[in-house]
């Protein structure tokens, strides 16, 4: 369609080429050649994906929304989204839906997660900052001072809003804690074992057990809405995407991982 409505899309350089950076051109950048960015200051544009995800809101009943790579939009579709949320469902006496932005950045990443957080864009965001400290303490060598320190740096930086933020323990984007913790990866597209599938009915993963049900004990016991990632309540293996993205083990689960779930 771009050949055809050119006005509905924006940008050309693609994340993570020269000039281009994920950082430096974030709100301009194409994910791949072949994904062109929608231009949102298009109202059609705008007013269409909008209403395409109140529809989704209204058929399925959810009670929250996640805007994904929120960085790399213009503020126009969080406080449109907003302003839609509180109109079309709060007005009418309905309960409020919480909105929900992925931002993904580094340890030092809180002023940047701010950016779009505010009562007329998002609820709250993914704590990555808080993220890595808690992977840190609890797969590698930082010590509970330093999470001490990430929590309360958190809780300075996102104010008000801290209880509406996302603790979390893993998502799409990285390798399973499991893998992690046990520093046994073989790469996006290799054959990591998946150390807590083993073992039938019997526990022969204590070190990973405990690990990861202290990790998880910490992270749902933060202020706001924690995010468990499908696969990490049994302990699943995974090196980083697409490895991290297998199959949920509903039947047949091991000692290791009935222990942990």
């Amino acid at each position: 369609y771009r050949s055809e409505h050119p006005e509905w899309f924006d940008g050309g350089c693609v994340c993570g080429t020269e000039g281009c950076g994920w950082e430096e051109r974030p709100r301009e950048c194409w994910f791949m050649p072949y994904l062109p960015d929608l231009n949102y200051r298009n109202h059609a544009v705008l007013t269409q994906v909008v209403d395409d995800t109140l529809e989704l809101l209204r058929r399925f009943d959810v009670d929250g929304v996640r805007v994904d790579a929120a960085k790399h939009m213009d503020h126009v579709v969080m406080r449109t989204l907003s302003r839609r949320l509180r109109e079309d469902f709060e007005a009418g006496g309905g309960a409020h839906i919480y909105s929900v932005g992925e931002t993904f950045t580094g340890g030092d990443g809180r002023g940047t997660i701010m950016e779009y957080v505010s009562p007329d864009e998002l609820d709250g965001q993914f704590d990555f900052p808080l993220f890595w400290t808690i992977r840190s303490a609890f797969a590698g060598n930082a010590t509970m001072r330093d999470l001490e320190g990430a929590m309360l740096a958190s809780r300075d930086a996102y104010g008000d809003a801290h209880r509406s933020m996302s603790p979390f323990l893993g998502n799409h984007d990285i390798p399973r804690f499991s893998t992690e913790a046990a520093g046994n990866g073989q790469g996006a597209w290799g054959d990591t074992p998946d150390l807590l599938a083993d073992g039938a009915d019997f526990v022969t993963q204590w070190d990973l057990v405990n690990r990861q049900s202290m990790a998880f004990a910490f992270t749902m016991t933060q202020p706001g809405l924690p995010l468990i990632y499908y696969g990490d309540e049994i302990g699943l293996a995974g090196d980083a995407d697409p490895d991290n993205r297998r199959f949920m083990v509903w039947e047949g689960r091991s000692g290791n991982q009935e222990e942990l779930l």
